[in-house]
């Protein structure tokens, strides 16, 4: 399943035509309903952030998909009762909307997981330490938080719900549309629909720098997931500055792709080795007195 999934991904991601046209739909709006200015600095990050989708679909997904083959059949093997049979006999529609809510569910609790736990916040932060959000930004990610993402993601909801691929597929296809949508550097007004659904000024409170905005707006397609558990911030005409504090700012070698991603490669473990570190010596120091 996973294997075939991998094996799509240069084919319907790199090689397909409606992706580059919804990008290069979003990319014109950008010019029309900018947020930040689309200057040299925009235009780089885009392009650098397409190569970590070039890069994932060639290289990280296919080992993350080996990965998820082997934990899904030792699933099926120990504990072959995860899957909710009441579900098969569902028409394919009815499956598709179980899966929207329940992924959407769990893709809450795994976004809001690699926030607050420190460790998992270090690979998280990777994506959101971008500062000239752009469609492609949904693709800048660490591989290893993809692997656990995708566990969550993937793994969890197709071994309980038995999706076919081709199923799952129109469910990705959908999914990473409203991804582009949503990192894209415009300014919209959906009215009433912005109490209900995640739109790009939502989601960029997300990536704000901003303390005030710190843990909110979790939710990836649905509002109320950030409602239900206390996390919504709404501030309509907000337009924070994005990024993480701290984190080194890309723009030092904005050209330089491979040095950028080997810096975004080892800044997680770099981080979490720190954090040990200062625990490590703050036990030895409690242990002195």
């Amino acid at each position: 399943m996973y294997l075939e999934l991998a094996a799509s991904q240069v084919e319907r991601w790199m090689l397909n035509p409606y992706m580059y046209g919804l990008v290069a739909l979003l990319l014109c709006l950008s010019m029309i309903r900018r947020v930040e200015p689309l200057n040299s600095s925009y235009w780089t990050a885009t392009f650098q952030d397409y190569l970590y989708g070039v890069l994932y679909a060639v290289l990280y997904f296919p080992l993350i998909a080996i990965c998820l083959e082997f934990a899904t059949s030792a699933l099926n093997r120990v504990a072959p009762e995860l899957t909710v049979s009441s579900l098969e006999q569902l028409p394919s529609w009815a499956k598709l909307l179980v899966l929207i809510l329940f992924d959407d569910f769990l893709s809450y609790w795994s976004h809001r997981l690699r926030h607050v736990v420190r460790p998992l916040w270090h690979f998280h932060a990777v994506h959101n330490s971008q500062e000239n959000l752009n469609p492609f930004t949904t693709k800048k990610f660490h591989p290893f938080e993809n692997f656990f993402h995708k566990v969550v993601f993937l793994l969890i909801p197709m071994t309980m719900l038995g999706l076919s691929f081709e199923g799952f597929y129109i469910y990705l296809v959908l999914d990473a549309a409203w991804d582009y949508f949503i990192h894209s550097n415009i300014k919209i007004n959906l009215g009433p629909l912005e109490r209900l659904i995640v739109t790009p000024q939502y989601h960029r409170i997300h990536h704000s720098r901003l303390p005030e905005h710190v843990d909110r707006n979790f939710s990836d397609r649905l509002v109320l997931w950030d409602q239900v558990f206390g996390t919504a911030h709404f501030e309509r005409d907000s337009f924070p500055p994005t990024g993480v504090p701290g984190y080194l700012p890309s723009k030092q070698n904005s050209k330089r792709f491979l040095a950028n991603h080997l810096y975004d490669l080892r800044y997680p473990f770099t981080m979490n080795l720190r954090d040990f570190r200062e625990w490590l010596s703050k036990q030895t120091r409690t242990t002195d007195v």
